[in-house]
């Protein structure tokens, strides 16, 4: 189960930088897989650090997906955050979020409910990286 996890976070890795390259941003990573960041995007904005994350199967509520910021995810680690980018493949679909918005470990989103949730503002927001 841990090796399709990796994978599955891998593809959105790639996904991610597909995504990047697309609209013509330069990207880089950085060796190895231990740091708390997966990519720095060179943007409109300036350089900006992020951590992708990936949704392959919902919750056990029907409309509701869910993952973890980290491990190490505290209010200090954000700082060595700026954006995370969740990708949930159910809906082929990219929430973009900053780190200053993340309050908890928990990340939820509710993309099929009338009501929006406090992420659904971040779907598609590509405009953070300026």
């Amino acid at each position: 189960m841990e090796d399709k996890c990796k994978k599955n976070g891998e593809i959105a890795e790639l996904l991610f930088s597909v995504e990047i390259k697309k609209r013509n941003m330069i990207i880089c990573s950085p060796q190895g897989d231990s740091d708390q960041y997966d990519f720095i995007v060179d943007c409109n904005s300036g350089l900006k650090r992020v951590q992708v994350k990936s949704i392959w199967v919902k919750c056990n509520k029907k409309d509701r997906y869910m993952t973890k910021a980290g491990h190490w995810a505290t209010k200090r680690a954000y700082t060595k955050v700026d954006v995370f980018a969740v990708y949930i493949n159910d809906l082929n679909a990219w929430y973009l979020i900053p780190s200053n918005k993340v309050d908890g470990v928990n990340l939820c989103f509710y993309p099929h409910r009338s009501s929006n949730g406090k992420n659904e503002c971040f779907l598609e927001n590509w405009g953070v990286f300026g």
